[in-house]
């Protein structure tokens, strides 16, 4: 018997444990910190959307940089500030380390911002 709508077909262990979504960028600000290839694949992803791409990072790797050229993204090159995310419709936290990325999901989602810390599923 085919399983119906509301059947369960695949055991607990095997659900997502996060829900894909979908965010309207067009012509909105997605900010991506980070410096290296972390970042270049966020930012070589978001350069597939028309979102305004802003990448904040001191010492970008020739990875990144090449990214952002590609893309047409805005770099600034310094650190991560609170003020960065305040235009963002989304932030994603891409710098390799744990507690830098933490604080800058911290801060988005403070201000109601979707934010995503790259390959940190805890965050």
């Amino acid at each position: 018997m085919a399983p119906t709508e509301f059947q369960k077909t695949q055991d607990e262990d095997s659900r997502l444990a996060v829900f894909p979504a979908f965010h309207k960028v067009a012509g909105r600000t997605v900010l991506v910190v980070g410096h290296g290839d972390e970042a270049a694949a966020k930012v070589r992803l978001l350069g597939e959307t028309s979102a305004d791409i802003l990448v904040v990072g001191e010492n970008p790797e020739p990875v990144l940089f090449d990214a952002i050229r590609k893309t047409g993204a805005r770099h600034v090159k310094r650190g991560f500030h609170a003020c960065d995310v305040t235009d963002a419709v989304l932030v994603f936290a891409a710098t390799g380390d744990a507690a830098e990325d933490r604080a800058i999901v911290e801060t988005a989602r403070i201000a109601g911002i979707p934010a995503n810390a790259v390959d940190r599923p805890d965050l």
